[in-house]
């Protein structure tokens, strides 16, 4: 019955740090386009990515408190030792994108507060590289 419940509260911990990874995804890629928009001083899309990003923001703190809680459920049970390897690579994965977001957040807020420094070399061509390009077709008549 212990061994029963466990794997059930490890099933709900893996699939909310799966919904959290994913979420935390979104969120960097959100803070990514937040930085172009300052680079390209598009205000209209700054404040719809802030809007969206508040949004994803609350979602995830409430996703944190479920897993919060799930963890805490399973260390009644059992050492960490016993995570399947999929829970661990999550936890990896979810440490190394909040070591992301930490960064891009110190650059969007660097761009905040010096609005009119230019950027850095680096990110003019990382913003001009993330441009898609346009491929016309011409049909050609015989």
């Amino acid at each position: 019955m212990e061994s029963e419940k466990w794997n059930a509260i490890h099933d709900e911990l893996k699939s909310l740090l799966e919904k959290e990874v994913n979420l935390m995804r979104e969120l960097l890629a959100n803070m990514h386009q937040e930085e172009l928009s300052m680079l390209f001083l598009d205000e209209g899309s700054l404040k719809i990515l802030q809007s969206q990003r508040l949004i994803l923001s609350e979602r995830l703190d409430e996703l944190r408190q479920k897993r919060a809680t799930a963890s805490e459920r399973i260390a009644t049970y059992g050492s960490d030792d016993a995570l399947s390897p999929e829970v661990i690579s999550l936890k990896e994965q979810q440490s190394a994108l909040a070591e992301q977001m930490h960064r891009q957040q110190s650059q969007n807020q660097h761009l905040y507060d010096h609005p009119h420094a230019s950027p850095p070399i680096a990110l003019q061509r990382q913003a001009r590289a993330r441009r898609k390009a346009s491929i016309a077709t011409i049909q050609i008549n015989r």
